[in-house]
């Protein structure tokens, strides 16, 4: 008996080395519509840009993530944003649009006991049984990925994903941000060129 998992989804987890101290004095901060009390806000949504040198790092790990999984194009961050999560409050559910990867710097520096970020597995999203699992496994489980000082995760932005509600008194931080290609992309009827949208 083979049983093949050829349909596989590439998440990156790497370790950025970077001083946070000033990106820690930062206050503009997006909050979610799941976070209690707070209101969503479209203000700050390009942080990235008030932190140049950080803002390339985080590109030359994208650039190695997105090469190895056999892409070539060029990408650039468009939006890129603080998140804080205090005691009490989630983010829900949510995927990101107009881009293709999305990346979560956790730049804080305590993350004893903080929830995971939660990808769901679109996979079981297509499964329509109820059924009890035996076992964690790729096809039916999410995946779930615990925040240390100066971790990076990269995904594709079509996963959703969400932080259950946070219970520690120590607040839960990260920077979040989207990733687009640049230059032509695809051919014929389907081709774009960026240059075209400025």
């Amino acid at each position: 008996m083979s049983i093949f998992t050829p349909f596989s989804i590439p998440i990156l987890s790497t370790k950025v080395d970077y001083d946070f101290s000033e990106l820690r004095k930062d206050t503009r901060f997006v909050y979610n519509k799941g976070q209690d009390g707070r209101s969503f806000t479209e203000d700050n949504f390009r942080i990235l840009e008030h932190y140049p040198t950080l803002k390339n790092c985080l590109l030359d790990k994208s650039f190695e993530y997105i090469k190895s999984i056999g892409l070539t194009q060029d990408y650039t961050v468009t939006t890129s944003w603080l998140t804080k999560t205090c005691k009490g409050e989630s983010i829900m559910v949510h995927r990101h649009l107009n881009c293709q990867f999305s990346g979560v710097l956790y730049y804080g520096e305590d993350y004893t006991n903080a929830n995971p970020l939660i990808m769901i597995n679109p996979t079981a999203e297509l499964d329509y049984f109820e059924q009890p699992i035996s076992q964690g496994n790729g096809f039916f489980s999410n995946f779930e990925s615990y925040p240390t000082t100066g971790m990076l995760i990269l995904f594709p932005a079509f996963l959703k994903h969400y932080v259950d509600k946070h219970q520690e008194d120590v607040t839960r931080h990260s920077l979040a941000f989207n990733l687009h290609p640049t230059g032509v992309i695809g051919s014929g009827d389907s081709k774009v060129d960026a240059r075209w949208l400025l």
